[in-house]
C-alpha cells in the first residue's frame, strides 16, 4: 500500500529508504506539498553542510568535443561554433588569478577531448598545485583508468561525469555511440582511486518520465556521490534538440530537493 505524501517525507527525514515509486510521488509536490518538501529539505542542508556558500573558479578550457550528444552545444557536429582550446601556460595563468582573488577551488572544465594530451594537463595540475594547495575538480569526461591515475597522481581532488539519465535506453539515444554501462563503469573507477566524484541529471530531457527521475535519484544514492549536479533541460538552437520544449524550473528545484533528503 503506497504511503501518503507527508509519510513518505517523514521517513525521507527520518533517513529511511525510499522505493522508486515513493520518490516519483514527491517528485510531482506542488502547492502546500511542495513547501513541505522544501522545508524538510532545507533542514537536512542546514545540518549537512550549514549556511556558507562555498565558491568554485570554473576554467572553460576547451570547448572542442569529440561526442555527438543530441542535446549539447559542443557537439563535433555543431560546425556553427568557434572551437578554442586554452594553451596550458593560458590555464595556470587563469588559476593563479583565482587563487590571489581567494578562491579555494577550482574546476577545469572542457569538451570531450580537450586538445590537450593528459600528460599535459597531469603538469598543469601540478603547476597549480604549486601555487596553492586548492582544490581541483576535473570535468573532462570518460577516459581510461591509466589517464585517470595520471590526473590523480598528478594532485586532482574530484572528477563530476554527470550521468544525465538513468534510463539506458533514453541515455543511448541521447548519447549516440555511447552506454549508460560504460558511463557508470567510469565513475566506478573513479571511485576506486578514490577521486571525490559527482554525477547528476538532466531534468526534463525529451522522452524522459517522472519515474526515469526517480531512478536518477535513487543512482546517486546507490552511488554514494559526494557531488549532485542537477539542472534542466535548455534548448540549445544549434543542436537536433534546438526545438525542443526546455525543463521545468519547478521540477527542478523538487529534484533538488527530493535528492537532499534521499542523498546522505
Amino acid at each position: 500500500m503506497m504511503r501518503d505524501f507527508y509519510s513518505i517525507v517523514d521517513i525521507a527525514y527520518e533517513g529511511g529508504r525510499l522505493s522508486a515509486d515513493e520518490i516519483a510521488v514527491l517528485l510531482k509536490a506542488e502547492g502546500l506539498e511542495q513547501a513541505a518538501l522544501f522545508a524538510a529539505a532545507d533542514l537536512i542542508r542546514r545540518d549537512v553542510v550549514g549556511d556558507g556558500v562555498h565558491l568554485r573558479a570554473l576554467i572553460e578550457i576547451s570547448n572542442d568535443c569529440m561526442r555527438n550528444c543530441l542535446y549539447c552545444g559542443l557537439r563535433k557536429g555543431n560546425t556553427q561554433l568557434q572551437r578554442y582550446c586554452m594553451t596550458a601556460d593560458e590555464i595556470v595563468d587563469a588559476a593563479a588569478v583565482a587563487i590571489e582573488r581567494g578562491y579555494g577551488s577550482i574546476v577545469l572544465q572542457s569538451g570531450e577531448g580537450t586538445g590537450l594530451s593528459i600528460d599535459l594537463l597531469g603538469d598543469v595540475i601540478v603547476r597549480i598545485k604549486s601555487i596553492a594547495n586548492v582544490a581541483i575538480t576535473l570535468s573532462i569526461g570518460e577516459h581510461s583508468k591509466k589517464d585517470f591515475q595520471i590526473l590523480k597522481d598528478a594532485g586532482a581532488d574530484r572528477f563530476l561525469m554527470r550521468h544525465e539519465t538513468a534510463d539506458d535506453v533514453l541515455y543511448s539515444k541521447i548519447h549516440p555511440g555511447d552506454s549508460l554501462s560504460n558511463r557508470l563503469r567510469n565513475i566506478k573507477i573513479l571511485k576506486g582511486l578514490d577521486y571525490q566524484i559527482g554525477a547528476g541529471m538532466m531534468v526534463g530531457i525529451p522522452g524522459q518520465t517522472i519515474h526515469s527521475l526517480a531512478k536518477d535519484v535513487l543512482l546517486l544514492r546507490d552511488l554514494e556521490v559526494d557531488m549532485a549536479g542537477i539542472g534542466p533541460f535548455i534548448a540549445n538552437p544549434q543542436t537536433p534538440f534546438g526545438r525542443e520544449k526546455n525543463g521545468s524550473l519547478a521540477l527542478t528545484l523538487n529534484c533538488l530537493a527530493v535528492t537532499r533528503l534521499v542523498v546522505r
